[in-house]
């Protein structure tokens, strides 16, 4: 995936049902795109075939390089040192409220969707505001939709103005580039402390 025109991970639905989870969908590219993204491949007009993005920190091989940013002078560590990976199951055991806390899946602004990772950048001070890494779409009445490693989905309406912007493609993302209130929802349901 990408931004730029004539990308091939754009449009390309044969590359993205080699991924390990094309087996578990028998072919049915479109669970990775929600019907309300409506944006195209810049270069060919096509429509692009996926918005779903996974939390950087799950997921076997998952380094959540983004999550100690706040914390270590702007830097990424490969792989997070201050912040949970979850690469099995039993790794959810520590997380108070468990799996049904963290977020694996979400639908991811069209202008921010880069690869298959959603970046969050960890904050813990709920007084402090954090960078934003990746930006979740708004499709829903300017709210996301995110699937939690228990199975369950959840639809969170977001407060603040870079959340709140419209996800119009190609335009590209307006408002801040820290927020408080939504970075620290992103926070608590992305990772937990080691």
């Amino acid at each position: 995936m990408g931004t730029g025109a004539n990308t091939v991970g754009n449009t390309n639905v044969t590359q993205l049902m080699g991924t390990p989870f094309a087996r578990y969908f028998q072919g049915a590219a479109s669970v990775f795109k929600c019907p309300a993204d409506k944006s195209i491949d810049l270069g060919n007009g096509q429509p692009r075939v996926r918005s779903v993005s996974m939390n950087q920190g799950v997921g076997e091989g998952s380094n959540a390089e983004w999550q100690d940013w706040n914390y270590n002078g702007g830097m990424l560590a490969y792989p997070s040192v201050l912040f949970q990976i979850y690469q099995r199951e039993s790794d959810f055991a520590g997380k108070p409220g468990g799996p049904a806390t963290i977020f694996t899946f979400v639908d991811e602004h069209p202008t921010s969707i880069n690869d298959d990772g959603f970046a969050v950048v960890i904050k813990t001070n709920a007084a402090v505001a954090g960078r934003v890494g990746d930006t979740p779409a708004n499709f829903h009445n300017k709210a996301s939709s995110f699937s939690f490693a228990d199975g369950h989905g959840e639809i969170h309406k977001w407060q603040e103005t870079r959340f709140l912007t419209p996800s119009v493609y190609p335009n590209g993302i307006t408002g801040p580039t820290t927020s408080i209130v939504d970075m620290q929802w992103l926070s608590d349901n992305a990772s937990a402390p080691r």
